[in-house]
């Protein structure tokens, strides 16, 4: 049986390195992609030092060619691709309606939704080519699900991949091919450290959660690895909550902490 091969985007840091380690334990060729090089390379070292088979591919997903370079090298190198994880993920800026730049949104869109776009486009066609029932994954977001004080471009995006995934799953079903997503509460990951800079907000967000902690990055990538197999070989179209329950409750007034502290700490603001 051939050796199978997925395509990682957002692999250098975060949830997407955990997606690189278990796709990789699980016995994938997992191919990494990063728009950080330098992060890129030592993730990747330190995965083969664990023994999985991991090739590194400095990747801005906005940019249709480059998408369309690495799918068929991928392919000229390993001869398939069997799943695609679109991972990558900006979040544009942390203001609302009223505050926001229109072109860090626009940001936000073109990498969080064009990105995985082309790469749906680019992989499924790939697939069909070659004869393979694969399956896409990509990622929403419990943004996606409830009202949340989250940058607005995020919140967008990610409504957008969740009916984009519900539409591929039907297009591409007569190809064989399936399309679902992981939808990750708030998830402990570089992205978020950077955002949650206040200590309030970080333990409000973890009462949200049903067990009134933090999603593990390794969570999210088990279901996203779960989704990539047989094993889910009749789950399509669908989105899986990796939230602990987020999203069955309402999300605490975090803008109003976020600007109480700021308030209380000016130096830290």
């Amino acid at each position: 049986m051939e050796k199978k091969v997925v395509i990682i985007t957002g692999a250098a840091m975060g949830i997407g390195k955990a997606g690189v380690e278990r796709f990789g334990r699980g016995g994938w060729t997992v191919a990494a992609c990063d728009l950080n090089e330098q992060t890129l390379n030592e993730t990747v070292e330190e995965m083969k030092a664990k023994g999985y088979d991991v090739k590194p591919y400095v990747l801005d997903v906005a940019d249709y060619d480059a998408c369309a370079k690495v799918v068929d090298d991928v392919v000229a190198t390993e001869g398939r691709i069997d799943a695609l994880y679109n991972n990558a993920g900006i979040l544009g800026d942390r203001d609302g309606i009223l505050g926001f730049d229109h072109n860090k949104v626009k940001e936000a869109f073109d990498v969080n939704v064009f990105g995985a776009l082309n790469l749906i486009q680019l992989v499924a066609r790939a697939m069909d080519k070659l004869g393979i029932q694969g399956s896409i994954v990509n990622t929403t977001s419990i943004n996606a699900e409830v009202g949340t004080w989250d940058p607005i471009g995020y919140i967008g995006s990610k409504g957008a991949m969740k009916a984009i995934t519900q539409g591929a799953a039907f297009h591409l079903g007569a190809q064989g091919i399936r399309v679902n997503a992981v939808s990750p509460g708030a998830t402990i990951t570089p992205m978020a450290a950077s955002v949650y800079d206040c200590p309030p907000a970080r333990e409000a967000v973890a009462i949200n959660h049903n067990r009134h902690r933090w999603i593990e990055p390794e969570e999210v990538a088990n279901a996203a690895f779960w989704l990539a197999g047989e094993e889910s070989s009749g789950v399509n179209g669908i989105v899986v909550a990796v939230d602990d329950g987020y999203a069955t409750g309402k999300g605490a007034d975090l803008l109003g902490i976020f600007e109480e502290w700021e308030k209380e700490h000016p130096a830290e603001a």
